[in-house]
């Protein structure tokens, strides 16, 4: 029964942060602020004209797109890229 019930709030707190409860569209706080600190980051890092690094950091926007397009079927991948990186 306690196994059943953690279940349970587990998947109602991943409804919580992807939107699901409400039916929204627009990104959970969550996505918001990972795409924000991404965003942050590489717009540093091509302020200092370093390649390497933003380039970097689009790529860990793409691995965290990945991992909650995986969670959230309703997710839009490059919508949360463009945020993430401006490109």
């Amino acid at each position: 029964m306690a196994i059943q019930n953690a279940r349970a709030d587990d998947a109602a707190a991943q409804r919580r942060l992807t939107g699901q409860a409400s039916g929204r569209s627009e990104p959970a706080p969550v996505e918001q602020l990972i795409s924000r600190v991404l965003r942050r980051a590489h717009d540093a890092a091509e302020t200092l004209n370093a390649h390497d690094e933003a380039r970097a950091i689009l790529h860990v926007a793409r691995l965290f797109a990945d991992e909650l397009a995986t969670r959230t079927p309703a997710f839009d991948r490059l919508h949360f890229i463009e945020a993430a990186t401006g490109l």
